[in-house]
Order: C-alpha cells, then sequence, then structure tokens
C-alpha cells in the first residue's frame, strides 16, 4: 500500500522528466498529454482500488477499535480484581487483628488460670506439710512420753532399789506405767 502511495506522488516528476532539454518550457501539447494521463490513470486506479481501500481501512478501523475495546475491558477486570484483592487484604488485615487479640485474651486467660491453679497447688502442699508436721510431732510426742516414762519408771525402780525397802512389784509398775501414758 504504501508503494502504491510512493509510486503516486512520484508519476508527475516521472511525467516531467522525459525531455531534458526543454524543462524549463510548459507545452500543454506534450506536457498536457502527461497531466492528462496522470489524472486518468489515478482516477482508474482509485476507481478500481477505491473499494478495496476503504474496506482495508475500515476493517483495520474495526480491528483497531475491538482492540481497543478489549483493552479497556481487560483494564477495567484488572481494575477489579485490584479492587477485590485490596478489599481481601484489608479483611486478612483485619482477621490477623482479631486473631492476635483473641490470642492475647486466650494467653491471659491461661495466665489466669496457671495463676490459680498454682495458688491452688501450693495451698495443698502447704495443707499436707501442715498435716505431717502434725503427725510427726504427734509421734514425736508418743516417743518421748515413751521415753519419760520409761526414764521415770528406770528411776522409781533404782530409787526403791537404793533405799532397799519396798521392792516393786509388777502390778505397781503397770498401775505407775498407766498414770503417766494417761498424762
Amino acid at each position: 500500500m504504501r508503494g502504491l502511495v510512493l509510486l503516486l506522488l512520484l508519476m508527475p516528476a516521472l511525467a516531467f522528466a522525459g525531455e531534458s532539454g526543454e524543462a524549463n518550457k510548459f507545452i500543454w501539447s506534450i506536457h498536457g498529454n502527461y497531466i492528462i494521463d496522470f489524472i486518468v490513470g489515478v482516477g482508474l486506479m482509485w476507481w478500481l482500488l477505491a473499494p478495496t481501500i476503504k474496506r482495508y481501512f475500515k476493517d483495520r478501523s474495526e480491528q483497531v477499535k475491538a482492540a481497543l475495546d478489549e483493552a479497556e475491558g481487560a483494564l477495567r477486570q484488572a481494575e477489579a480484581k485490584l479492587d477485590e484483592y485490596k478489599a481481601h487484604m484489608a479483611n486478612i488485615q483485619a482477621e490477623i487483628d482479631e486473631l492476635l487479640a483473641s490470642y492475647r485474651a486466650k494467653g491471659e486467660q491461661e495466665k489466669q488460670a496457671a495463676m490459680h491453679e498454682a495458688v491452688a497447688a501450693a495451698e495443698r502442699l502447704k495443707r499436707q506439710a501442715e498435716a505431717r508436721v502434725a503427725l510427726a510431732q504427734a509421734e514425736m510426742s508418743e516417743r518421748v512420753r515413751g521415753n519419760v516414762v520409761n526414764l521415770a519408771v528406770d528411776a522409781i525402780v533404782d530409787a526403791l532399789k537404793k533405799q532397799g525397802g519396798i521392792a516393786p512389784t509388777a502390778k505397781l509398775i503397770d498401775r505407775f506405767i498407766k498414770e503417766m501414758e494417761a498424762l
């Protein structure tokens, strides 16, 4: 197509280039025929090629318009997708904030529960220790009483033997032990 346009533009120059000696003079009988031939040739070419050229430019215009419409549609879709992603990202950020807040609250609850369990365990340990101490005191008290009674009986028996008087009988010793245990 570009070659045809270039040929049409160069036609007059080719027409006048025929006679070099008389290049400055314009003679209608010679040069007029060239101009008329040129006009008839261009008209004939226009008459033959005009529908094809018009159809080509019309098709090309429609193709360009379709490509532009398609590009605009793709742009609208891309912008809609971008808006959707932005909204999704905002939702994700809100979800992240919500999860962090719930985990913090859950952590605080677990901390309080652990503290409550620790206090309860400490109280149980304290009660167990107090019970063990009371049991150990009772056992020690019994041992001390038993030792004191045994030492007292031995001391009395020894004292009676030293006096040489009354020989202690088993009955007397048993009564004394029972009275001491009652204390």
